[in-house]
C-alpha cells in the first residue's frame, strides 16, 4: 500500500518540533517550580519527597514520554524516495534526539537539587 509522499515543510516544522517541546517544557517546569515554593509545596512530606519534586517529576517524565513519542513518530515516517525530503526527515528525527539530550542535561537537576531556597 502506497502512503502520499509529505510535503517538505512538515518536515521542516518537525525539524524544531523537538526544541518546541523543550522550551515548553523548560517555561512548565520552571513556572510550576517558582509557584511551588511561593505556595510552600516543598515543606509537604508525601514518602521520600515533598509535593513540589513529586509534581516536577510527574511534569518531567510527561514531557519527556512526549519528546519519546515525537522521535517514535519520526522514525515510523516512511519515506519511499531519496532527496531532500528523506534529508529532512533525517535531519527531524536528529534534532529531536538533540532535544531529548538537551531535555535530559537541563532538567536532571531536578532529582537532587532542592528547588527552593
Amino acid at each position: 500500500m502506497n502512503r502520499p509522499v509529505p510535503h517538505p515543510t512538515r518536515h521542516l516544522l518537525m525539524i524544531v518540533a523537538g526544541f518546541a517541546l523543550w522550551a515548553l517544557a523548560f517555561v512548565l517546569l520552571y513556572g510550576t517550580q517558582a509557584t511551588g515554593c511561593k505556595a510552600g509545596w516543598h515543606l509537604v512530606e508525601m514518602g521520600p519527597a515533598n509535593l513540589l519534586r513529586l509534581v516536577l517529576a510527574l511534569l518531567f517524565l510527561l514531557h519527556l514520554g512526549a519528546m519519546l513519542a515525537l522521535v517514535r513518530y519520526l522514525r515510523r515516517q516512511v519515506v519511499p524516495m531519496a532527496g531532500p525530503v528523506r534529508f529532512l526527515n533525517r535531519v527531524a528525527l536528529f534534532s529531536a534526539w538533540a532535544a531529548i539530550a538537551s531535555t535530559l542535561f537541563t532538567f536532571v537537576w531536578l532529582f537532587w537539587l532542592s528547588p527552593c531556597q
